[in-house]
């Protein structure tokens, strides 16, 4: 059985009163894929940072391979929805950073490396405002990339990208899950690309209970109104694509091609004036 990555157990979060999170149990194994769908707004985000260490839940504890998480660590690498780049800082820069501050002599030729893995070769002096969107996250993949963590934990980092650049990007998160087996968590609010990303073998709940419950304590079901999904890819596991031409087919439909009528089956109000 593999080892647990991540186990979350009876997870309440308030933030002023109001519950973001409550009661929330989720196991996922290491070198898995995992998507925490829903809507924005269904706590999603507040559990991923969580996970990462970056808010305590109010109740309950989480466990990354065994370990309490109590905050951040260099083995739950995070990539965020904005880019968080630094600016002043060379592309080459801010990916070698964590590996510098570890005191990591060959950082610059790791960075290199991870920069030629991500199509970004002839672009370590270049500084984030050059890049285009596409580019910057892939910088910022990178740089998480770089520290080697077991851990990956993304919220929504595709989000802010064009159709044709998130699909490019989701097609690379795959092939470097694939080559590095680590454990990913990966928050979307798309429906489409969890799919694409995660094997969804039924989909956990992990939605909030509703507001009946907490106000007299009964066990109410879940609120799958507004709650979370999550879906899970193993390792192993690779949903075939189309490809070329066929992925073109599959992704559009064929318009509906209509002969044109000979002269003789013509109306008469289709005939050229002045003929």
């Amino acid at each position: 059985m593999p080892e647990a990555a991540i186990q979350v157990r009876g997870v309440r979060k308030e933030f002023g009163g109001i519950v973001a999170l409550d009661r929330i149990d989720l196991d996922v194994a290491a070198g898995e894929f995992v998507c925490l769908l829903g809507p924005s707004g269904c706590g999603k985000s507040t559990l991923l940072n969580a996970i990462a260490g970056f808010t305590r839940p109010s109740s309950g504890e989480i466990l990354a391979f065994g370990k309490r998480v109590l905050q951040p660590e260099p083995a739950r690498a995070m990539v965020f929805q904005e880019y968080a780049l630094f600016p002043w800082m060379t592309v080459r820069e801010n990916v070698s950073f964590g590996l510098q501050i570890r005191g990591d002599r060959g950082a610059y030729q790791k960075a290199d490396a991870l920069l030629d893995k991500l199509a970004l070769r002839g672009f370590g002096d270049r500084y984030p405002k050059d890049l285009s969107g596409g580019m910057r996250q892939r910088v910022a993949l990178a740089r998480a990339l770089a520290l080697d963590a077991p851990m990956l934990l993304m919220d929504e980092p595709f989000g802010a990208l064009d159709a044709l650049t998130r699909r490019s990007m989701q097609d690379e998160l795959l092939r470097i899950w694939t080559e590095l087996k680590q454990t990913i968590v990966f928050v979307t609010h798309g429906i489409e690309e969890s799919l694409l990303l995660a094997d969804p073998r039924g989909g956990d709940d992990v939605s909030s209970r509703n507001s009946e419950e907490n106000r007299n304590g009964s066990a109410s079901p879940p609120a799958r109104r507004g709650g979370a999904r999550v879906l899970h890819r193993s390792p192993g596991h690779h949903a075939a694509r189309p490809r070329g031409a066929a992925a073109s087919r599959a992704r559009r439909r064929e318009p509906t091609r209509v002969p044109r009528p000979d002269a003789a089956a013509r109306p008469h109000w289709m005939e050229t004036r002045g003929a």
